[in-house]
């Protein structure tokens, strides 16, 4: 099982998002800004895939 987290800005602005597998944490440096761009990336991709196959999300 993976586990996905986001932690809170830090006094940078900056965010940690990553995710852990088991005993190999793999982390992401980001900013909020970044953040929401990735998100909005992957909305759109996993959108475009689920079209692709019919289905709703």
């Amino acid at each position: 099982m993976s586990t996905v987290y986001v932690t809170e800005p830090d006094a940078d602005g900056v965010l940690r998002a990553g995710v852990d597998h088991h005993e190999v944490s793999e982390e992401l440096h980001v900013t909020l800004a970044e953040a929401i761009e990735l998100r909005n990336k992957l909305t759109r991709t996993i959108n475009r895939l689920a079209a692709d196959v019919g289905e709703e999300v």
